[in-house]
This record gives structure tokens, sequence and C-alpha cells, in this order.
């Protein structure tokens, strides 16, 4: 079966409205989102002047708390993201559990599709010694100002 809607006229509206004085009690949202002319032509009362302005300044801060909402989302992931990842690292027994971990929370939680990671100590006999890159490295040319300032690139810090 369809449902057709059927178009109120104005005078339906209008008999609605008087046969039901008490509506706009009940819904005042529709008052904030209606506007209603007056009847004193192109003046504008001081009343409607500050309606007018705090029905902006309610908009802006409606807007300013759903953006704060947003970002805490975005927090609660990120935090829920990094909790996982701790974990993760935190039950590795071994080095090569804590790779492991760390390649399947990354792509799991991170969304990530490749993941490189290199130590740089000497090379152990291991099966995870191509992880290894000499202190010396020429390899490492490329990364010698980041790894003397200790501190991460500010691309990581973004």
């Amino acid at each position: 079966m369809s449902k057709q809607k059927s178009a109120l006229s104005a005078s339906q509206v209008e008999n609605y409205l008087q046969q039901h004085p008490d509506f706009f009690h009940e819904h005042l949202n529709l008052l904030e989102q209606m506007s209603i002319p007056h009847p004193s032509g192109t003046a504008i009362s001081l009343i409607s002047k500050q309606l007018e302005i705090f029905r902006s300044k309610h908009h802006e801060l409606e807007n300013q708390l759903n953006a704060l909402i947003e970002i805490a989302r975005d927090n609660d992931a990120s935090f829920i993201r990094l909790h996982k990842l701790t974990l993760a690292l935190l039950e590795a027994a071994t080095l090569e559990q804590a790779i492991a971990n760390l390649d399947v929370v990354l792509a799991d939680y991170f969304l990530t599709d490749f993941v490189a990671l290199r130590i740089i100590k000497q090379r152990p006999d291991s099966a995870i010694a191509n992880l290894f890159i000499e202190p010396g490295s020429e390899n490492l040319q490329p990364f010698l100002k980041e790894l003397a300032s200790n501190q991460p690139n500010a691309a990581d810090r973004l």
C-alpha cells in the first residue's frame, strides 16, 4: 500500500492553530525556525532584532558543540587504537612477537597498508635480522638530522 502525502492549505493550518491555541507551548522549537512578518513595514522591533541575534548565536553555538562532539569521538577512537597498540606490545614476550603484534595492530586498528620497521643496532643472528640496520650504515644518511635531534619529525607530530 502506498501512502500519499496530502498538502495542508494555509486555511487548514490557520483553523488548526485557532482550535489548538497552546500548540506552540508544546512545540517551541518550531518558533525558532519560523519567520514571522511585522506589521510595522520595514522597521524592525528591538525584540525581533534580539531574537534574530539569539537565533544566530544559538546556531553558532550548536555548530561549535557539534564540532566538539566530533573531536571527542575522534579522540576516543584514537585512545582506543593507542590502547590496543599498548596492550599488543605489552603482551609480547619476545621482540619477534612484538613486531608481529605491531604489524597486526597497525593493520587492523590504524588501517595501514604497509609497515616498515627498522632497528638501529648490531645485527643479531635471528629470524628478524633483516629489520636491523648497523649504526654506521649509509642507509641512515637521510635520517641523520632526525636521529641527532632525538625528536620525531614535525610531520609525525601533526
